[in-house]
């Protein structure tokens, strides 16, 4: 499988939410957007204080990092994306939820408590 976005992004500055990944061109619903590698964290490692503790996720009973522009899409309770994290090929996966515009940023709903308001 390809690593990478399957559809033209940029990252740039989101109002509010520090950076985010947008689309350049549109994506239809369903379609795969973006496949990552993920690293996963040892015990050790997720005790550690670093600057990756904000971007870990719980990958069944591990936890890991995405390890491409996708780690900087942002959280939305009405998200266009959704993550498949598949644990045993050590990757995730985001496709669109629904059709999505050009110039849209692209989101996903984060899983665990978050540690922020919303903007």
């Amino acid at each position: 499988m390809k690593y990478g976005s399957y559809y033209s992004v940029t990252l740039k500055e989101s109002i509010g939410k520090g950076r985010g990944v947008f689309t350049e061109e549109e994506i239809p619903a369903g379609a795969l957007v973006l496949v990552e590698p993920v690293l996963i964290l040892s015990d050790f490692e997720q005790m550690e204080s670093n600057a990756l503790l904000d971007y870990l996720f719980q990958m069944g009973d591990l936890k890991g990092v995405s390890l491409g522009i996708g780690t900087f899409s942002n959280h939305s309770d009405n998200p266009n994306m959704q993550v498949k994290r598949l644990v045993d090929e050590e990757r995730s996966e985001f496709y669109a939820l629904r059709d999505i515009a050009i110039g849209e940023e692209l989101t996903h709903k984060y899983v665990r408590k978050l540690w922020f308001s919303p903007a």
